[in-house]
């Protein structure tokens, strides 16, 4: 919670807004369950898995915040983004945790994260004709 907070922080403090900032946190994010995947090949210190989860959750903060800024220009929409974002993280917690977890495994579930955060930064690049 302290990276969510210190990645939100940071989405907040941005003097200006580009698109490529978003695809910019995509990639990090897609290098960093990357990253989280190989490190399950060999024992990292006890340090690692928190550094992890600190980064992710920075990451996640930095992205909810400047997506927000980016698609939801009303005032008026600012609780569907956080809706959108509650959704997701629930389905996800359902279904990561309590179904692919135990039947796939955790190197099945990276691999799987980073082919669905793939698509995502792939579908952001092609996207980018739509904003400056």
């Amino acid at each position: 919670l302290a990276g969510l907070a210190l990645g939100a922080l940071a989405g907040t403090k941005r003097k200006r807004l580009r698109y490529k900032q978003i695809v910019l946190l995509q990639f990090g994010l897609l290098l960093l369950v990357l990253a989280m995947r190989l490190a399950l090949g060999f024992r990292p210190p006890q340090i690692v898995p928190f550094a992890f989860l600190f980064l992710l959750g920075y990451l996640g903060g930095d992205f909810f915040i400047v997506s927000n800024l980016l698609f939801f220009k009303d005032k008026g929409q600012a609780g569907l983004g956080y809706g959108w974002d509650l959704l997701g993280s629930c389905a996800a917690a359902v279904g990561l945790s309590a179904i692919l977890v135990p039947l796939a495994g955790l190197p099945v579930l990276f691999q799987y994260l980073f082919l669905a955060n793939a698509f995502g930064l792939l579908f952001l690049v092609l996207r980018r004709k739509d904003h400056p």
